[in-house]
């Protein structure tokens, strides 16, 4: 069975398991106003988002990155642009329909019980594009207003991410957008992810887009936030049940031979 399962893996995926998920180029990079000192290195938002901070600590929807080697800032009246090299596509077969995942340092609240109580999201505007040159804005949603990252599954510490739990969790899965955290535990979130990393997903087909290679994230100049953001990444689909069990017949009848 196993076997199996690697063949479907292998002939469904194609070229996705050989490309990189994530933000591959800044395109241009405005720090704008309020960013701190060495905040503004717009290439800590490319490549994988942080597992493990400037200083050791397994990041958490608590114990999110924060260093100025974790994430870069966008300050009031600045802007982020970064291109893919394989475009973002409308796929209907990933999960919950959510096709780009944007992670910041958003971070959970608790109560003195360790209960969720909120979110700190200092916001940002997300645009789309597919060519560099139209945008579309992303409505209803800010760049920090997602799930914050979780590293690792398994930790122990989620609070001050002192642990490495049992193995990475998947930059390229998102978390149920209907997930209702209000009031959960530290613990029952994490359990609740479901093995994702977290980071704002987002639908581009619903936006009127089939394939986006650019995203650009911008702070307004009377903004009360200064975002922060630390990458960026495609949904890797889900095979669909009724295209591995073809896939998993032939290659049965031809280990029979």
């Amino acid at each position: 069975m196993l076997r199996i399962a690697v063949v479907v893996s292998l002939g469904l995926a194609g070229s996705t398991l050989g490309a990189d998920p994530f933000a591959d180029r800044v395109v241009s990079y405005v720090a704008g106003e309020g960013v701190a000192a060495g905040y503004d290195d717009p290439t800590t938002a490319i490549g994988s988002p942080t597992r493990v901070n400037y200083f050791g600590d397994t990041v958490t929807p608590f114990n999110t990155p924060y260093w100025s080697t974790d994430v870069v800032s966008v300050g009031r009246g600045g802007s982020l642009v970064v291109a893919f090299d394989e475009a973002i596509l409308d796929n209907p077969l990933n999960p919950f329909g959510i096709d780009l995942l944007v992670f910041g340092n958003q971070f959970f609240i608790t109560d003195s019980n360790g209960r969720l109580t909120g979110l700190f999201d200092e916001g940002g505007q997300i645009e789309l594009s597919a060519d560099g040159n139209t945008w579309i804005a992303v409505t209803g949603l800010t760049a920090e207003g997602g799930f914050p990252t979780l590293g690792f599954v398994g930790i122990t510490d989620l609070q001050f991410g002192s642990d490495q739990g049992t193995g990475p969790t998947d930059f390229t899965k998102p978390v149920n957008p209907q997930l209702n955290w209000i009031g959960m535990t530290r613990e029952e979130l994490a359990a609740a992810y479901d093995g994702s990393g977290g980071g704002l997903g987002i639908d581009i087909g619903a936006y009127g887009l089939g394939s986006v290679s650019y995203v650009r994230i911008s702070n307004a100049i009377d903004a009360v936030g200064i975002p922060e953001i630390d990458g960026f990444a495609a949904v890797t689909p889900v095979p669909a049940p009724a295209a591995i069990l073809p896939l998993a017949a032939w290659f049965m009848r031809r280990r029979s031979r």
